[in-house]
């Protein structure tokens, strides 16, 4: 696995659509321009130069203390700071991210924030400095929320957490992780190619396993 695939673990989805589309090489200039847009906007403060949906984004993460006490507000707020890292982690430097993470820990939904939101945005920021260990740590607890998560969220915790045990050389437990999710992620989606080589490399030797892994759920038509 490459390192700028392995980069390409950590965006999360704005929408199925965009999720099915795989990124062409002509296409990498332009996001990173992008990012680069976004990562200026936060440190200054205003949204010159965003396109409207990160533009949206922008506005959201800067909600008031006020605006953040709602509970439906801070999922808002949570959507937009997962869409953040979509267009920006695996375009920009650690460095350059560093920078996004401050002002995202800057605004007031961050210090308002709690519990599974507060490690949402430490997670994202962990991913955004290639941080296994801490990926690991603040990404474990949030998979085990087990049915509060969307297909979509386990599906990226999934990956992530996978990836960090595979960065820190712990294959056994990434491998654990994989075959105990599998059947509830979605292997269409933008992470089915990533999932595929985790589970590969993680069961490396280990056929039975693999196979085991892959194989339909049985029982539910009779069979």
């Amino acid at each position: 696995m490459t390192e700028t695939h392995t980069y390409q673990l950590t965006g999360y989805s704005r929408a199925p659509a965009e999720a099915k589309v795989t990124i062409r090489s002509f296409d990498r200039p332009e996001r990173v321009r992008r990012a680069l847009t976004i990562r200026q906007a936060l440190l200054d403060g205003r949204p010159e130069g965003l396109d409207k949906p990160s533009a949206i984004d922008f506005m959201l993460l800067r909600m008031s203390a006020a605006q953040c006490a709602d509970r439906q507000a801070q999922e808002t707020w949570k959507t937009a700071i997962l869409n953040v890292s979509t267009m920006t982690a695996s375009y920009l430097s650690t460095a350059e991210l560093a920078d996004i993470w401050s002002a995202v820990r800057s605004t007031p939904c961050y210090r308002e924030a709690s519990g599974a939101h507060e490690a949402w945005a430490d997670l994202l920021a962990a991913v955004a400095a290639r941080n296994a260990a801490a990926i690991v740590r603040i990404g474990t607890p949030l998979l085990e929320a087990g049915p509060s998560l969307t297909k979509d969220e386990r599906t990226y915790l999934t990956t992530v957490l996978a990836t960090g045990y595979v960065r820190l050389g712990q294959l056994p437990q990434a491998r654990d992780l994989l075959v105990a999710q599998w059947k509830q992620l979605d292997q269409g989606g933008e992470f089915a190619l990533s999932l595929t080589e985790l589970l590969s490399l993680a069961t490396a030797g280990d056929k039975q396993t693999l196979a085991r892994s892959q194989a339909p759920d049985s029982g539910a038509d009779g069979s």
